[in-house]
């Protein structure tokens, strides 16, 4: 098991050397998102963005705590678009941003979203992972067998998911 609560104490040490250094406190919020300290975490993004509000992972790192443990998908969405608009080729806004579009059930937009993310990136097992599950609710059982199947190859851990077209 990783020893989270020291690695907080270190970030801590870290932010009192030197309190604007940004990616401390992203890297910090991703520990705390780990120890189910959503709050934290997203106070920790939000202080980044503070610092530097041209850090498109901020927004990346506190969308993805909005999504997947807060049910915030408007929330998310919102700060994909950010930094999207900061950097428009940042392959995990998009998928983000189609994660929390498929919550919605907005299925046509999440796939568009999922082939930006991996027309950025097409060694992202988990942008076709997900397109392929919004392929399948749009009834693409062809283009859903295809993704899952390039995504196990990209990365097998996937295969783990309770997913299969």
């Amino acid at each position: 098991m990783k020893d989270y609560e020291s690695a907080i104490k270190d970030f801590d040490k870290v932010i009192q050397i030197d309190p604007k250094d940004f990616n401390v406190y992203v890297a910090r919020a991703s520990v705390k998102e780990r120890l189910k300290d959503f709050k934290g975490a997203l106070n920790d993004c939000s202080v980044a963005i503070k610092i530097n509000p041209e850090y498109d992972n901020a927004y990346v790192w506190r969308a993805v705590i909005k999504i997947n443990c807060m049910e915030d998908f408007q929330g998310g969405i919102l700060d994909c678009q950010k930094a999207i608009k900061i950097n428009s080729m940042n392959g995990k806004a998009y998928n983000f941003y189609g994660l929390a579009l498929e919550r919605l059930s907005n299925y046509n937009k999440a796939e568009e979203c999922y082939t930006k993310a991996i027309n950025m990136n097409p060694n992202d097992g988990e942008a076709y992972f997900n397109r392929s599950v919004v392929r399948e609710e749009l009834g693409n059982i062809d283009g859903s067998k295809h993704d899952y199947e390039k995504a196990i190859q990209l990365n097998p851990k996937l295969k783990e998911l309770d997913f299969k077209p």
